[in-house]
């Protein structure tokens, strides 16, 4: 259940981004806020809250991951953080 859970996850938040950040980010925000209410909502063990709440997480983790991948690739290559980041990868090793 957890692989399909994830996966599902994964294919789902890759069509929301077919929707574009504001609406398909905005989508799976709202998930995973519905999610934890009805998660939270629950006095004891419900199977459907349960799943529910993790494929929203799955949702909003691959979406944001997404997200922040793109946010890095569009900063300047000559950014500070990125410089540091590759002379520190090019580090010859003893």
């Amino acid at each position: 259940m957890k692989i399909l859970t994830t996966a599902g996850g994964e294919a789902t938040s890759d069509y929301l981004k077919t929707w574009g950040n504001i609406k398909g980010g905005g989508t799976e925000i709202a998930l995973f806020v519905v999610g934890l209410i009805v998660q939270f909502g629950t006095r004891r063990y419900r199977a459907f809250a349960y799943w529910f709440l993790a494929f929203a997480i799955a949702i909003f983790g691959t979406g944001g991951a997404l997200f922040l991948t793109a946010l890095a690739a569009a900063r300047p290559a000559s950014a500070p953080s990125r410089s540091r980041i590759t002379a520190i990868a090019k580090k010859p090793q003893k």
